[in-house]
């Protein structure tokens, strides 16, 4: 009998890191979205399948995420523009108590379906590790495209109005061209008259080139009956001016380029010297908060800087190491957030630039006074792995 122990034992380790290898699943763009059946914020229960035949913008979030609560109006926006044209939107929070949401989501009016999910058991169909996270996921119940961090300005909409496809057309309002600046080609002026401007003559007034060009010794006074002819003893006897040369040399025009002997500048008889050949030097730099009082079922907030100190831009990765025996752990890179659990994740930064850094952490309901968490936060260069940095952040509980 003893000698299929070690076998069942084997095949218990088996199944355990079967388990363990898919306790974080990934969904890929072109695969059916996992079942979701949670309680929303009343309580009643809601499933992803029901709402089949709609585009659904799926939201994973939480209160403690700052970039996930900054980007909650654009998703009520969202609903309120293509509602009618079959978008749905549902947000699922992950951690926190019914009454905690339902007071958030109140305070701020928000109208889309707001889900919890205290016992974090969606992360058995969705990898929510990371923060926010959201999908948007066709009437066909089909994921269409997945993103991590907060929509770029103008993304989302964009995104949805693909999937909407010809339903958005009522929504958007056409606009009217505005009237034409532009004149019609009978009244465009040809390239000669463009440049000098005449009236254009009369019957009565043509004459020769000489007798145009000579004006009148005297002016034209006016009649009794107000108009003003042309004196009728206007003569075409020639002019002592008159010459045979009668077709006037034309003046140059403004707008004609005037050659200048110096227009050609003169090739630079020595090449300016470039940078490249300054070998890069990779540098990093880490600072921020370090001691912080904690209460329990409270996140506090270390904030911090990374500081590229090299003179090349450089891609850096970012993981926490810690040991939090009960407490929760998060790092953020400017405004994504990501449990502690992701070893690391990369952010490249300009030569002598920065990027904002944040280690947050959360005591258990059950901990003890002065009890405390150090974590540290580590930056590596991906150029240089020998060039490293590291932070150190500590939170002691204060029980009021």
């Amino acid at each position: 009998m003893r000698r299929f122990l070690p076998w069942a034992a084997l095949l218990c380790m088996t199944l355990l890191v079967a388990a363990c290898a898919g306790s974080v699943p990934e969904i890929e763009v072109g695969a059916i979205a996992p079942e979701v059946r949670l309680d929303d914020i009343s309580g009643d229960p809601v499933t992803l399948s029901e709402l089949k035949g709609q585009v659904v913008l799926l939201n994973f979030w939480a209160l403690w995420c700052e970039p996930c609560k900054a980007e909650l109006p654009d998703f009520q926006a969202a609903l309120e523009r293509y509602g009618t044209a079959g978008l749905a939107v549902v947000t699922v929070d992950l951690g926190d108590r019914r009454e905690e949401v339902k007071a958030f989501i109140g305070e701020r009016g928000y109208s889309f379906v707001t889900l919890v999910d205290p016992g974090l058991t969606v992360r058995k169909s969705y990898d929510t590790r990371v923060l926010p996270l959201s999908l948007l996921i066709d009437r066909e119940g089909i994921v269409r495209y997945q993103r991590v961090t907060p929509f770029e300005p103008g993304q989302l909409s964009a995104k949805i109005e693909a999937l909407l496809g010809t339903s958005v057309a009522s929504l958007t309002l056409t606009p009217t061209a505005p009237p034409s600046r532009t004149p019609t080609p009978t009244h465009k002026p040809s390239p000669t008259a463009s440049r000098t401007v005449l009236p254009s003559p009369t019957p009565s007034d043509t004459a020769s080139p000489t007798a145009s060009a000579t004006p009148s010794p005297t002016p034209t006074k006016p009649t009794s009956t107000g108009t003003a002819r042309p004196s009728p003893t206007r003569t075409a006897t020639p002019s002592s001016t008159a010459t045979p040369t009668a077709t006037p040399v034309p003046p140059t025009p403004p707008d004609s380029p005037v050659p200048s002997p110096t227009g050609t500048p003169a090739p630079s008889a020595t090449p300016i010297p470039t940078e490249t050949t300054v070998p890069p030097v990779y540098g990093v730099a880490l600072t921020g908060e370090t001691d912080k009082i904690a209460y329990p079922e409270v996140w506090v907030e270390f904030l911090g800087e990374l500081l590229n100190t090299g003179n090349s831009d450089d891609t850096f990765l970012i993981g926490l190491h810690i040991q939090p025996r009960g407490w929760e752990a998060k790092y953020c890179i400017g405004p994504a957030c990501y449990d502690y659990t992701v070893p690391s994740m990369p952010v490249t930064v300009p030569a002598g630039g920065d990027q904002a850094v944040s280690v947050k952490l959360k005591p258990p309901a059950d901990a003890q006074d002065e009890d405390y968490r150090i974590g540290r936060l580590r930056a590596t260069s991906l150029s240089d792995p020998s060039v490293a940095a590291d932070w150190q952040v500590k939170a002691v509980v204060d029980i009021p």
